[in-house]
């Protein structure tokens, strides 16, 4: 299984960054680029080891690949668990500009990601008009009762500031 990233996306490997705000800030960069390239939706999502060195990283793909697994976070896990050659992401945290919906909660569960920082709330997405599924209330509790801490929102208005951006572009929200 392959997917056709966009070719901007490209000159963002090698990258070493060291705080949770400078990783959020990557992919809220990377939400914007792919909404601003018109090269699908308002999400962004990166997979960082310990020493903070980029490992995979994904953007929203649902529209341009007809998809609708290719969330930024299942593609940062995709890409992570390819480049390092193994289905487990222990050891690793995943930066994504939008709290996870449903489908990318159950991703997250079974890649083995050591922690989540989330951006944006589930609430910012459903204002605009994504379904983002039903995970239950303590959905938080629930991964870090299996080893994955979660924390967020971080820099919430700024990744929503993407979400009203693509809002206003009248893109399709799906």
């Amino acid at each position: 299984m392959t997917t056709i990233l966009p070719k901007w996306l490209d000159t963002h490997y090698n990258v070493t960054l060291p705080t949770d705000a400078a990783r959020m800030r990557y992919v809220i960069t990377l939400s914007q680029l792919n909404v601003m390239n018109r090269t699908g939706g308002p999400f962004g999502a990166a997979i960082f080891n310990a020493d903070g060195e980029l490992i995979g990283h994904g953007v929203n793909l649902v529209v341009p690949q007809n998809c609708s697994i290719w969330h930024a976070e299942m593609t940062a896990i995709y890409i992570a668990q390819r480049n390092l050659k193994h289905y487990s992401l222990d050891n690793c945290t995943l930066y994504t500009s939008c709290e996870p919906c449903v489908m990318c909660y159950g991703g997250i569960h079974w890649s083995g990601l050591a922690a989540v920082v989330y951006g944006a709330t589930k609430t910012h997405a459903e204002a605009i008009g994504f379904d983002e599924g039903h995970k239950p209330s303590d959905w938080a509790a629930a991964l870090g009762s299996i080893g994955c801490a979660v924390s967020g929102p971080l820099l919430a208005d700024e990744a929503n500031e993407v979400l009203q951006l693509y809002n206003q572009l009248n893109f399709v929200v799906y």
